[in-house]
């Protein structure tokens, strides 16, 4: 499942808004919308495609953004 916390401080470590990394998302052609980044860091369930076009936009691993499941 997708860290939630980790997306978040990802997002604020670029100095990004949720709107700012949707608009940075789509112009590095991996479209993700502002909704999608709210949902996500309120720990609703994203798509694979959705986490990964985050990882691109964010420029980490998708691996990254997700929970460690011990």
């Amino acid at each position: 499942m997708l860290d939630p916390l980790r997306l978040k401080k990802l997002r604020k470590s670029k100095c990004f808004s949720q709107d700012d990394l949707a608009r940075h998302a789509r112009n590095s052609r991996c479209p993700v919308s502002s909704a999608s980044i709210k949902r996500a860091e309120l720990g609703s369930p994203v798509r694979y495609r959705t986490a990964k076009n985050l990882a691109l936009a964010l420029e980490v691993e998708v691996d990254s953004l997700f929970a460690c499941v011990e």
